[in-house]
């Protein structure tokens, strides 16, 4: 890769990143001229890479330009736009990774501007390409672009009471991650923990579903949590082929809480979510398992026990996903009269919850479902010990109840 200079401004442009492996066309123009690069497509027949003619318009009468952010964008896997600006000087890219459909390689038609154009909109050579998984970006110039996703992420959440019962749900999310969709899984592991208390001589209570976790509950609830149990899901994915990455809510201050009532002890309501770590994982094509423990914002080196139904609503609420998949033992949300629910609105759960018709752990998953629905998520509450419940949901399957603003 070349490094630019900038003659007669007396900036220096920073040098490439040292993990860039993508070579540069460097355009030299001066601080008083605006240049148009244009790379044209061009089938190469199979080689792995080209350096591609490059046209240049200059026009030597504008004035100098600020700093310009860099800019990159992929389109699919078949061809890549981007444009680096260094100031005001500017490198266009002049390698395009090949195309996996048809053998060669499509080229950049316009990249970008000095003057800030967006690049023209770019269409795969095959149909073929859609549903491929674009390749990662490369770090240039010392910045580190963002993977722009395939789709908007999918928030599963396995329940303590499947999760180990021969379900197919960890299958079906090492498979989906695989073929390219963003996909995050918050898990939980109540019946574990009610096992691990009881060795310990604490016995398990709950309050409207949530469990009562007092001092001497904490430390036993967050090992069990954030360590056994999630490991094992990390381990079994793994296993499955996924780039699974387990955190807890704690981890890089994800999920921050206050005390949700004295009654339950360390027993935390999500106040904020930091989507930070979440994207950063994301970005890096990882798949983030979280487990349902946060800290506390009173005092943050206190860890704080929250519902992991409740953590699955606040996340997909927080980074926009398009679907929210809470795979329980139940088939469907019913109604007082016991005829099963296919469809309800968000303003209708806190009703049910006041007739007594949704108790125990149906309460946090209604709650946490009406509030995703809210910020504009599809919820499905589907049973998890079918097989593929999963993959079978989010390709149409009318299957479960639907929670839907």
């Amino acid at each position: 890769m070349s490094r630019l200079s900038s003659r007669g401004t007396g900036e220096t442009p920073p040098g490439p990143h040292p993990r860039c492996r993508a070579p540069l066309s460097a355009v030299r123009r001066g601080a008083a001229a605006r240049r148009a690069v244009v790379i044209r497509r061009r089938p190469v027949g199979g080689a792995r890479g080209m350096n591609a003619a490059a046209s240049v318009d200059a026009a030597a009468t504008s004035p100098p330009l600020p700093r310009a952010p860099l800019r990159n964008a992929a389109r699919g896997c078949c061809s890549r736009h981007a444009l680096y600006d260094c100031g005001p000087w500017m490198a266009a890219a002049g390698w395009i990774p090949r195309c996996r459909c048809r053998g060669f390689q499509a080229a950049v038609d316009v990249l970008h501007t000095a003057t800030g154009a967006a690049p023209s909109p770019r269409r795969p050579c095959s149909p073929m390409c859609l549903p491929r998984r674009p390749a990662p970006r490369l770090p240039v110039c010392g910045v580190h672009p963002t993977i722009t996703s395939m789709s908007a992420p999918i928030v599963v959440k396995i329940g303590g009471s499947t999760l180990g019962q021969h379900d197919t749900a960890l299958e079906d999310v090492a498979a989906l991650q695989r073929e390219g969709r963003t996909l995050v899984v918050v898990h939980g592991g109540g019946n574990t923990a009610t096992e691990w208390l009881r060795l310990h001589g604490v016995a398990s209570e709950f309050v409207d579903g949530l469990r009562v976790t007092g001092p001497d509950a904490i430390d036993v609830v967050v090992a069990v949590f954030a360590g056994l149990v999630n490991k094992q899901v990390v381990a079994a994915l793994q296993a499955l082929g996924a780039r699974a990455v387990g955190l807890s809510g704690a981890d890089g201050g994800l999920l921050r809480t206050r005390r949700a009532d004295e009654r339950l002890g360390f027993v935390g309501e999500v106040v904020a979510v930091d989507t930070g770590p979440l994207s950063a994982l994301l970005a890096a094509g990882y798949l983030p398992v979280i487990s349902s423990v946060g800290y506390w914002e009173e005092k943050p080196a206190q860890l704080m026990n929250v519902n992991a139904d409740t953590v699955a609503g606040e996340v997909a609420a927080a980074i926009g996903a398009s679907d929210l998949v809470f795979l329980t033992d139940v088939a469907y949300v019913r109604d007082g009269s016991g005829g099963a629910l296919r469809e309800l609105r968000p303003d209708r759960v806190e009703a049910l919850i006041a007739e007594g018709v949704a108790s125990g752990g149906m309460v946090p998953k209604l709650r946490a479902g009406a509030r995703a629905a809210t910020a504009g998520t599809r919820c499905h509450i589907v049973d998890g010990r079918e097989a593929h419940a999963l993959r079978r949901q989010l390709e149409g399957a009318q299957a479960g109840t639907l929670v839907s603003a």
